[in-house]
């Protein structure tokens, strides 16, 4: 690569002076943290606002850093197995309930 040439390079050609600036100045704005003061403020915290329709964020069964109910030191703050025997992880749904029913099941048609 010449160096002398600056249209002879990799990349899109290069902006008139004006149109950098500006483009350079979006940038800047765009990459600045929201707690900065900008003219968008107002935009940033309507965007920053939980939508109507979204659930409420689920609160935790007991204070403190002791369950109540089991005596575990810094376990969840709500118990993992649903009210109908479902537990959750990633997105996979363990049913304890039709488990322990297919287990029986399986004990009683093997004798």
């Amino acid at each position: 690569m010449s160096s002398g040439n600056p249209l002879i390079r990799p990349g899109p050609p290069p902006l008139p002076r004006a149109q950098q600036k500006e483009f350079e100045e979006l940038v800047r704005t765009a990459q600045a943290p929201l707690s900065s003061p900008s003219s968008s403020a107002g935009m940033a915290d309507a965007s920053l606002t939980l939508h109507p329709d979204a659930r409420a964020p689920l609160s935790a069964e007991f204070d403190g850093e002791v369950n109540p109910v089991t005596g575990e030191k810094g376990g969840p703050k709500r118990e993992p197995v649903g009210k109908w025997g479902d537990l959750v992880i990633c997105t996979i749904v363990f049913n304890f309930a039709r488990t322990s029913i297919n287990i029986a099941i399986r004990l009683v048609t093997n004798f």
